[in-house]
């Protein structure tokens, strides 16, 4: 018996098309509604598009409950929102450039899954969120030229 795919949601594409990503791998997904973070049929896991905006005052406790979120990029107010309620800081704003750029994998266990130290990454639009503080919390997955661009954080 194999294991069982997690329930996930993503919200509509806009910049991105996560869900698009979601489909060519093989998971099954559903579209994001509002208020749908909270009760028995809530995701196992939200994926926020870049660009996209949803109800900030759900994604705490969807977190705090176990739920898990992957925030891209301009849709970073969404991650202030998580970040703040645990009583942490960062500071992200809109500043990268458009390019082509070497990712350095920090983190053992993602380095041995994806079978790399780096990878290329394209970043097709100017102003990209570039992570100028992580939360305390916060481990680093991927850094550009020394600075963080994926990062994971977990609630309590």
């Amino acid at each position: 018996m194999g294991k069982q795919q997690p329930k996930m949601a993503v919200t509509a594409s806009s910049m991105d098309d996560i869900g698009s990503v979601l489909s060519g791998l093989g998971f099954e997904w559903s579209l994001y509604e509002s208020g749908s973070l909270i009760g028995n049929n809530k995701p196992d896991v939200l994926f926020i598009n870049c660009g996209s905006a949803i109800d900030n005052n759900d994604l705490p406790q969807f977190v705090k409950s176990g739920g898990v979120v992957y925030i891209s990029d301009h849709a970073y107010p969404n991650f202030n929102s998580i970040v703040t309620a645990t009583g942490h800081y960062s500071n992200i704003e809109l500043s990268g450039d458009a390019g082509d750029y070497n990712a350095i994998v920090m983190d053992q266990d993602l380095s041995f899954y994806l079978g790399v130290g780096s990878l290329d990454i394209e970043f097709d639009m100017g102003q990209w969120a570039e992570i100028k503080s992580v939360p305390s919390n916060a481990r680093i997955l991927l850094e550009v030229e020394n600075q963080p661009v994926l990062i994971s954080l977990n609630y309590g």
